[in-house]
């Protein structure tokens, strides 16, 4: 008989205005960690658990990508300022990122009917029209 796993699914969706916070709900602090965090650890340490996979909507890693961009912007500019260069891998992730939201706001706003993907890259690749 073929060994059976579980898994266990962590949605990390949905806004934390209820709870006060203009942070999405998965990263709302409690007890100085993030709520998503505490769901983690809680499964991490359940002997009955094999795996956990977390869903996280194109929103929330958009989000989350800005906060990296911004981090990285900042980041390059002071290297830039005493080597005067723009490290190489700064400006991808930077791409990387600005890549990234403009696949969600697409997809946000109906523009296309491809969800965001996380490969690097062109990301998905415009389909062609018949003539």
């Amino acid at each position: 008989m073929a060994s059976v796993e579980t898994w266990a699914i962590v949605v990390a969706a949905g806004e934390g205005t209820r709870l006060g916070s203009d942070l999405p709900k998965a990263f709302v602090g409690l007890g100085g960690k993030p709520l998503l965090a505490h769901a983690i650890e809680l499964l991490d340490d359940h002997p009955a658990v094999d795996r956990i996979v977390l869903v996280v909507p194109a929103y929330v890693l958009a989000t989350v990508l800005t906060y990296v961009l911004y981090i990285v912007a900042f980041l390059g500019a002071l290297f830039a300022l005493a080597t005067g260069r723009y490290p190489r891998g700064f400006r991808d992730l930077s791409a990387y990122c600005l890549r990234y939201q403009a696949q969600m706001f697409g997809y946000l706003l109906l523009l296309t009917d491809h969800y965001p993907t996380l490969a690097s890259g062109a990301g998905f690749t415009h389909e062609r029209r018949q003539s």
